[in-house]
């Protein structure tokens, strides 16, 4: 009896199908009264494992484990056409993105993790079929997600991603229909990186 074949890589097939396929068949549904604008794909992640950092305590890079999971976070990525990167103005958000910049070639946006509100403009006046993954913290992450009109659940008691949560992936795909804000069509959670 021959070896079964090798199982294809469920993280990849889940990152590049479902983005691929989601943002679509979400556009199908338009509705007459209010055109839509287009529908954009969100990524949203904390940043990888921290390290600790004598030199800069408030600005430390990533661990070996980080490292590993930056590696994961772009070969999950990479295939489903990202387009825009956007990182803190932290080493660790940075570097959390690094290997998807390397492997797409796009540039990481860096933006203040303190303005939300002009990164929710900008992210919502990205041009439609526009996948853009964005690194934040364990506290601008949940409040990215909410402010786009999604949802997270299991939250510490100050409403953060818990502190040794690193492999929790939102995807959002967002839409704006006339000028309204941009409104989040469903949030899925995933997990990536071992």
């Amino acid at each position: 009896m021959p070896p079964p074949a090798p199982r294809p890589d469920r993280r990849a097939f889940l990152g590049g199908g479902l983005v691929a396929c989601l943002a679509p068949s979400l556009r199908a549904g338009e509705d007459a009264e209010e055109p839509r604008t287009g529908v954009v794909t969100l990524v949203l992640v904390r940043h990888a494992e921290k390290g600790t950092d004598p030199d800069s305590p408030r600005d430390p890079g990533l661990t070996a484990r980080g490292a590993e999971r930056a590696r994961a976070l772009a070969t999950l990525l990479a295939p489903t056409g990202v387009d825009r990167l956007v990182a803190s103005e932290y080493r660790r958000t940075r570097e959390t993105l690094a290997p998807l910049s390397r492997a797409t070639g796009v540039e990481v946006t860096v933006r203040p993790a303190r303005d939300m509100g002009t990164l929710v403009e900008e992210l919502g006046a990205l041009p439609a079929g526009t996948v853009a993954a964005v690194a934040g913290h364990s506290n601008t992450i949940p409040a990215l997600v909410r402010a786009l009109g999604g949802s997270v659940d299991r939250l510490d008691a100050k409403g953060n991603l818990g502190e040794d949560e690193y492999d929790r992936l939102f995807l959002l795909p967002v839409e704006r229909r006339g000028d309204s804000a941009p409104r989040a069509l469903a949030t899925i959670e995933l997990r990536y990186g071992e």
